[in-house]
């Protein structure tokens, strides 16, 4: 398909998502998690989150816009032109707003008057190509075409809130158009909130109506850390105790596929052959304790000591690299499906370990138990299937699954009727 023809083709695709001026259900849900985004603050500066009371419903509405910057100041434009709910909104509002990136900074849009519009409306198509379909001058046209159609979009000055509490620390745009934190308080210190966090904040809202079964397990893991233990004074290297979680959770799904099944449309589930674990790894960057995610593709496939050498590859890494790549996947992924863009159906969340007393070979003894909480996604998995996975997972912790034989691999895995209990 010739670039023009695939250019006019998504242009027809991006007008059907606001026929009559209006988002259809798959523009509102893709809305929906753009502005969950663009809040969090991990998209570029130039994208936020407006948020303003409903003229008729008083509830607070918010959707993904655009910030165009001319000459040092912030504007607002109006991408579907003047017959637009956030527009008779803030005008109802008499200009009171809420922009969300990193924080809350409460506005004041001043409409601006259609004879100084056109500057702004080609700085807006020049910055928000998702605007283009809907404005019908080209983002390179001459401003004398602006200036006939300026009358048609309607465009807001985003000013300071004067009636703000003025105690509050504010965002104010710096000369390069992005936001500042100002601090106005001694007796406490605003720092940055982590990238890699913001990311997290915006995927967990993603997730917060997903139907969870909780299972709160202690796990006894004195063997494990006596064999691992005994492989640092044997060999001098120290193998990650999360790697070797990480190979038993990946067995224990390769054993029971379901609990990482993945719904495709409304009959059908998605089985698969390999385990991904995904797992944070903390960082210290500037000062700061920041964590780089990690995802060890086919765990189910990898020896300890290899998960264990891709953990170690993780944190020699450098954080904004990591970021980079999560933005470019996070800047498509709500495009290409119309669905919340963090799902997943099992989660491993590791505790403390502490020392309780147990019973082993019919006598009391002191051990090391590791508190787990295993939380499964109830609309694939059931209670019967979820609980044989977590006595699965225990057995494998337990036996230290992988961790007896010359070269720390995983073929030699105890099976479950040769596994070690206490």
């Amino acid at each position: 398909m010739p670039r023009s023809d695939f250019k006019q083709w998504l242009y027809r695709g991006k007008q059907w998502l606001y026929r009559g001026q209006r988002p259809n259900w798959i523009a509102r849900m893709l809305n929906r998690a753009w502005a969950a985004l663009f809040s969090s603050g991990i998209m570029p500066d130039y994208m936020v989150t407006l948020e303003v009371i409903g003229r008729t419903s008083g509830r607070t509405v918010s959707l993904p816009v655009v910030v165009a910057v001319v000459n040092g100041q912030r504007y607002l434009v109006s991408m579907l032109g003047e017959h637009v709910h956030w527009v008779h909104n803030v005008r109802a509002a008499g200009g009171r707003a809420v922009l969300q990136r990193y924080g809350r900074e409460e506005v004041h849009l001043e409409e601006v008057p259609a004879d100084q519009r056109a500057p702004i409306l080609r700085a807006y198509l020049q910055r928000a190509p998702g605007a283009r379909p809907h404005v019908p001058v080209n983002k390179d046209a001459p401003l004398a075409e602006f200036e006939k159609i300026a009358t048609a979009f309607p465009v807001f000055r985003v000013a300071r809130n004067v009636h703000a509490n003025p105690s509050n620390n504010s965002l104010v745009p710096s000369s390069g158009g992005r936001e500042s934190m100002k601090q106005q308080h001694t007796d406490y210190q605003v720092i940055s909130y982590p990238k890699m966090r913001q990311w997290m904040a915006a995927a967990y809202r993603s997730v917060l109506h997903t139907p969870l079964m909780h299972g709160l397990i202690e796990v006894d893991v004195t063997r494990a850390r006596a064999r691992l233990r005994e492989h640092q004074a044997t060999t001098g290297e120290s193998l990650s105790f999360t790697a070797f979680l990480a190979a038993c959770l990946a067995k224990a799904v390769e054993e029971h596929k379901a609990v990482q099944a993945v719904r495709k449309g409304r009959k059908h589930l998605v089985l698969f052959d390999e385990v991904d674990v995904y797992t944070p790894i903390e960082r210290e960057v500037d000062g700061q304790k920041q964590f780089i995610i990690s995802i060890i593709r086919a765990a189910n496939r990898k020896t300890v000591r290899e998960i264990h050498q891709e953990i170690r590859a993780v944190q020699g890494e450098d954080v904004e690299q990591a970021l980079k790549g999560f933005k470019r996947l996070l800047f498509f992924l709500p495009t290409l499906l119309f669905r919340p863009f963090f799902r997943v159906s099992l989660w491993m969340t590791v505790g403390g370990i502490g020392e309780k007393p147990g019973v082993v070979d019919g006598h009391i003894a002191i051990r090391d138990y590791l508190s787990l909480t295993i939380s499964f996604d109830h609309e694939v998995i059931d209670g019967a299937p979820a609980a044989r996975f977590t006595e699965r997972l225990k057995e494998l912790i337990e036996s230290g699954y992988g961790l007896f034989d010359s070269t720390i691999e995983l073929e030699q895995a105890i099976t479950p009727e040769t596994s070690w209990r206490k």
